[in-house]
């Protein structure tokens, strides 16, 4: 199971066949946390990120099902936001 773990650690992929082993193998999550985390902190180090999601529209031209704003969805109040109100959520 390593040798999966160090491929995919030095090739950044792996085969679909090492995916799985790596999915249904509830013993490797330990090593595999442990791996990322190293690398996580190789990338980031500490620090913490805040990011925030402003949307303008809930308007769609797709039909996800899994989506409550989706184009198929009749029930919801659509929005468009302003120039003027985009700028101004983004003000601090």
């Amino acid at each position: 199971m390593t040798n999966i773990l160090e491929e995919l650690k030095e090739n950044k992929n792996l085969l679909d066949k090492d995916l799985k082993t790596i999915l249904l193998d509830k013993t490797i999550n330990e090593e595999l946390f442990k791996q990322a985390d190293a690398v996580r902190r190789e990338i980031y180090g500490d620090a913490v990120y805040l990011r925030g999601l402003i949307e303008i529209t809930n308007y769609c031209k797709n039909g996800c099902y899994y989506c409550g704003i989706n184009c198929t969805n009749k029930k919801i109040e659509r929005y468009r936001l302003t120039k003027k109100e985009i700028l101004n959520c983004c003000k601090i």
